[in-house]
């Protein structure tokens, strides 16, 4: 697996070469999409989905100053899976880590709908779109400095101003990035409901400024 480049956009966010893990990687006959394609399957038991290998990568912080775009397919059995006990909700992108207390942010789906959520402050902003089971989505994050645009199919869904987190300017906090799952125990897992993607991919641009065809 890669975030494949994009020639319209300069830099790809994230390292290209082998520095990519997961599990869980299938080509499941019944979930090809787009002919055959590679899927990233999270089981029911909330193992895996495909993560960065490194620590810390500056190309998934977020905050002043900072463009970044993430994008990609995603499709759930059970969007309305959420068991907050045992931190298992169905993940899109996450960029997070545990030092001391919550670092990172990351976009769930809570309540059948998708949720930005940026720690340690735990502040949560929700989309107005309720999601379907077995529903191919295409999810776009667009970060134009401390503002967050959420695309769903190309049709903005959110648009937020946050403030920077601390963690994303200052320390170091463990914060690890993955798609498809969490990594909020120190072990790339997440995504407690079977999460299917494909085609992600990260820009350190804001890709979209408005809504767009999917490409």
């Amino acid at each position: 697996f890669a975030m494949p480049m994009n020639s319209n956009f300069d830099q790809v966010a994230g390292d290209l070469s082998d520095d990519w893990g997961g599990t869980h990687i299938g080509n499941s006959t019944a979930d090809k999409f787009y002919g055959s394609c590679r899927l990233i399957n999270t089981d029911g038991d909330g193992q895996a989905g495909i993560y960065h290998n490194s620590y810390e990568q500056n190309d998934f912080k977020i905050g002043s100053g900072l463009n970044r775009t993430f994008e990609g397919w995603f499709r759930w059995e059970d969007v309305s899976y959420q068991d907050a006990s045992n931190y298992r909700y169905n993940y899109t992108f996450s960029f997070y880590g545990y030092q001391g207390e919550d670092r990172g942010w990351e976009l769930i789906l809570w309540n059948s709908k998708l949720t930005f959520i940026t720690y340690p402050n735990a502040t949560e902003h929700t989309g107005s779109t309720t999601l379907s089971d077995d529903t191919w989505y295409h999810i776009a994050m667009v970060f134009d400095s401390n503002n967050l645009k959420v695309y769903l199919n190309g049709t903005q869904d959110m648009n937020i101003t946050f403030t920077t987190p601390s963690w994303a300017v200052t320390g170091s906090n463990k914060t690890r990035f993955s798609i498809g799952s969490s990594y909020w125990d120190g072990n790339p897992e997440g995504g407690g409901s079977r999460t299917r993607l494909q085609d992600a991919r990260g820009y350190r641009t804001a890709k979209y400024s408005g809504n767009f065809v999917v490409p």
